[in-house]
């Protein structure tokens, strides 16, 4: 079991960056304002809109039944829209607090590990800073005393191929014999919209029945081609839609074996997948095990453009399998195709 702390270790032909850190906040603070802004605007406009053509804004229907104007709408759903947001933010409130405190404690402590030639240890830190400030702050450049303190580190530091670890409590285990091979994996990429959507999606359904029923009653079928029916059957429809794909065998897997990772993408019409090679060795990778999923980024490492990300299921096999992957210094083995017939 790797000791945890922020560190570099070489493990066969990698430099490996141990760099613990918190789960994210759900949004950026730079992103909610932009967002709460806009939908502001937006209802503004929307009740102006509407108190100068004389109607109430007040989007629901009260005792007296209504039928709602297109203003009127835009004003029930970007009120739905805001409160979706204030519940986005107050998630988000106790992660920009850690995120926060932990950025400036990096911030106010990579000068002095530097003067103490402590120079692992500044460079994991000032990486820890660039990721805390996109999670703050969003995407954007970093500040002229990180970039001049990056070209203060960067002689110091190895030129071997890096794979970065981000972890919370504990770092995740990896290969005690990195020259030794392993059997080729093949593991399941996360179907879109996880347990979450689950109780969203009931709900939707039971009122779709409900109007489908009050229509079927009255023999009336006007009212199904409301935007709220509308906008129901579409998230229903869509999610319902991913998994059932998913079954029919609509779905992508990732082989994993040493230095190499294959992308298999199966079709229903299909009965073998499409196949795609990445050579991992070629690339600096960053390996997020800090949330609810295993998130596999690989860099590009002469332009250092993200090459592509990858999402797995956080178990301990794919945490695992991953970084073995990565840094198995074994040959390459031959991948056969034949049994990968859908």
């Amino acid at each position: 079991m790797p000791r945890p702390g922020l560190r570099i270790e070489r493990i066969g032909d990698a430099a490996v960056w141990w760099v613990p850190r918190p789960a994210g906040p759900r949004t950026s603070v730079r992103a909610a304002v932009i967002a709460g802004v806009l939908l502001a605007v937006g209802m503004g406009v929307a009740v102006v809109w509407t108190l100068r053509h004389g109607l109430e804004p007040w989007p629901w229907p009260t005792i007296v039944p209504m039928t709602p104007t297109a203003s009127q709408l835009a004003v029930r759903y970007l009120s739905l829209a805001f409160a979706g947001l204030l519940y986005l933010a107050l998630r988000s409130l106790p992660g920009w607090l850690r995120v926060g405190s932990i950025l400036r404690s990096d911030e106010s402590a990579i000068e002095p590990r530097m003067k103490q030639n402590a120079w692992a240890e500044a460079a994991c830190r000032l990486h820890r800073c660039a990721h805390l400030r996109r999670e703050l702050y969003g995407p954007g450049r970093m500040p002229a005393w990180a970039e001049e303190a990056d070209a203060r580190i960067r002689p110091h530091l190895s030129s071997a191929r890096r794979v970065y670890v981000h972890y919370r409590d504990e770092p995740p285990l990896v290969p005690d014999r990195p020259e030794a091979g392993f059997t080729p994996c093949i593991v399941p990429v996360s179907v879109a919209g996880g347990w979450w959507m689950v109780p969203i999606v009931l709900v939707l359904a039971a009122a779709m029945l409900a109007d489908l029923g009050t229509a079927i009653h009255r023999g009336s079928y006007d009212h199904l081609a409301s935007v709220n029916f509308i906008v129901a059957a579409t998230i229903v429809v869509a999610y319902l839609g991913t998994h059932l794909l998913a079954l029919l065998g609509w779905r992508t897997y990732f082989r994993f074996a040493p230095g190499v990772a294959e992308v298999l993408n199966y079709r229903v019409w299909r009965s073998r997948p499409d196949v795609s090679t990445v050579p991992l060795r070629e690339y600096d990778a960053l390996v997020d095990v800090t949330g609810p999923s295993v998130v596999l980024t690989l860099v590009e490492r002469r332009t250092r453009a993200w090459y592509r990300v990858w999402q797995l299921r956080n178990t301990a096999e794919n945490r695992e399998v991953c970084l073995r992957a990565l840094l198995s210094g074994a040959e390459v083995p031959d991948l056969s195709r034949e049994h990968l017939m859908g």
